[in-house]
């Protein structure tokens, strides 16, 4: 699976936002303090995972320029693209298939290949400072769930 954009209908200081055509490779957000990476982060984890609720430490990212509490990815994979929308009123992600028919949670834990938030913040959105430390890798849960990927994603790197 790979991200090929997305559309932020409102996120923290997102608001009707939308990326198409995302490069194949690696994309590494760069840029000054405050220019939303991290809420952008945040963004593609709340989609693919969930809104954080009354319970969680982390921020919730309301919209503060407007616009419905979440959006759209969309994703490249195995059969075409896909698009998954979700939104913090509505919960459950929407999944739309490449054959335009509509799925849901279990059709996106198959395009995550097993992947959960906790593997997707430790591997594939890691700050400068996990950089640094390198615990992204330290913690045995994540190298055994790393290490079993291709198990989860049948068989697929």
């Amino acid at each position: 699976m790979k991200i090929s954009g997305w559309h932020i209908n409102g996120f923290g200081m997102f608001a009707d936002r939308r990326i198409d055509d995302l490069p194949p490779g690696l994309t590494v957000l760069y840029g000054p303090n405050e220019a939303g990476k991290s809420t952008l982060v945040g963004f593609i984890m709340s989609v693919l995972f969930g809104f954080a609720d009354g319970r969680s430490k982390g921020p919730r990212y309301e919209p503060l320029q407007g616009g419905q509490h979440g959006g759209r990815l969309f994703l490249q994979a195995e059969g075409g693209g896909y698009t998954v929308e979700r939104t913090k009123k509505g919960r459950s992600p929407v999944v739309t298939r490449p054959d335009g028919s509509a799925g849901g949670e279990e059709e996106l834990r198959g395009l995550l290949g097993g992947a959960d938030r906790r593997l997707f913040r430790n591997i594939f959105a890691f700050s400068l400072h996990e950089l640094e430390a390198l615990g992204a890798l330290q913690d045995d849960a994540v190298r055994e769930r790393v290490s079993a990927t291709p198990t989860f994603g049948g068989g697929r790197s």
